[in-house]
């Protein structure tokens, strides 16, 4: 890759700098093939999620095409293939994130415009210029859908940069910060995305980018499509399974580190689990895991399932502290079984 672009990888993000800050960052030649390397690479990249687009140093995020090289190499209509844009010639189906940290004007704009959130210091300035080099803009088309119609009328017409603030104010720009925050807060958000499902953020670009071709009606059609993929993908049953455990551990209306009773509040055996405290390590084995420690191997342990469970049936399980009949615990999932328990597994071959 050449260096007037920067590839660096920083666990499940990559950070992609153009690195002309002499220039402005102007893109010539050599950084707009760069480019197209660099998004080829991070989206046949498993590893890689997320992406920050950034420029060097802090005058200027691009100043669009080197109008030099553009005049010497005297090219006309831009071929389509002159620029990698998102969502135009080149597929990039994984979230993109625009650190802005100084101008953004014309085809600067435009690497802004493609990207899915735009991160910008509280002096970076946006502009379409192209009306003062006669040049024309059809990029700018989908614009449209980003910011109200008169105002992108005034900014093509009259070429006036705009600032953070009033990107913000515009919904063009999601987060203004001060200068030296941009990349802090390009990455809080790089990791906010990476807490989700990789599959579900995909589903969300796709959704996005079809709703904004097509009319109310057809676009639901195609969000209740792109949707269903991800309710019968297998990362959902493991995010179920994560917050499950998880939930578990923390405790669900208590106090963190407590486990609770998981017996459904419309259950008769409630009171009777609560008052027993089945769910106290200390006062019930058969919720706790001190009896597996003890060498008690009574657990079916199974990856497919959210919840732990135990191989005896859960009505069998007495509970340690009270050791009657009327305070069984119906809802015991934990991974081993109370030393009260009378009952054996019904299953040939467990440990006891």
């Amino acid at each position: 890759m050449a260096n007037e672009v920067l590839y660096e990888i920083e666990g499940e993000i990559v950070v992609i700098t153009l690195n002309r800050p002499d220039k402005r960052n102007a893109l010539n030649a050599a950084m707009r093939e760069g480019l197209w390397e660099a998004w080829r690479n991070f989206e046949s990249d498993p590893r890689l999620r997320v992406a920050i687009l950034t420029g060097a140093g802090d005058k200027a995020f691009c100043a669009g095409i080197d109008l030099i090289e553009f005049t010497e190499t005297k090219l006309g209509v831009p071929p389509p293939n002159f620029l990698p844009v998102i969502g135009q010639n080149i597929k990039v189906s994984k979230p993109v994130i625009a650190a802005v940290n100084g101008g953004a004007y014309a085809g600067g704009w435009r690497l802004v415009q493609m990207c899915d959130l735009c991160v910008a210091s509280e002096t970076a300035r946006f502009a379409i210029t192209e009306a003062r080099v006669g040049r024309g803009v059809p990029w700018a088309a989908p614009l449209i859908h980003m910011i109200p119609q008169r105002v992108m009328v005034e900014l093509l017409m009259t070429a006036n940069p705009i600032s953070a603030q009033r990107g913000y104010e515009l919904g063009f720009v999601n987060h203004v910060v001060a200068p030296g925050d941009v990349m802090a807060k390009a990455r809080a958000l790089a990791n906010d995305i990476l807490a989700g499902s990789p599959l579900f953020m995909r589903a969300v670009k796709e959704m996005v980018a079809m709703s904004t071709e097509v009319g109310n009606s057809e676009a639901i059609r195609n969000a209740d499509r792109i949707s269903s993929l991800c309710i019968r993908a297998k990362t959902r049953s493991r995010g179920r399974w994560r917050f499950a455990r998880s939930a578990s551990r923390s405790g669900v209306g208590g106090k963190k580190g407590d486990l609770q009773c998981r017996t459904s509040t419309s259950s008769p055996h409630v009171a009777a689990c609560r008052a027993a405290r089945c769910c106290n390590p200390a006062l019930a084995p058969c919720c706790s895991t001190g009896s597996a420690r003890r060498g008690r191997r009574t657990a079916r342990w199974s990856r497919s399932r959210p919840a732990w469970r135990c191989r005896t049936r859960p009505r069998h399980c007495l509970s340690a502290k009270q050791g009657s009949e009327s305070n069984r615990s119906p809802t015991c999932r934990r991974p081993t079984r109370s030393p009260s328990c009378s009952r054996r597994a019904e299953r040939p071959g467990s440990i006891s």
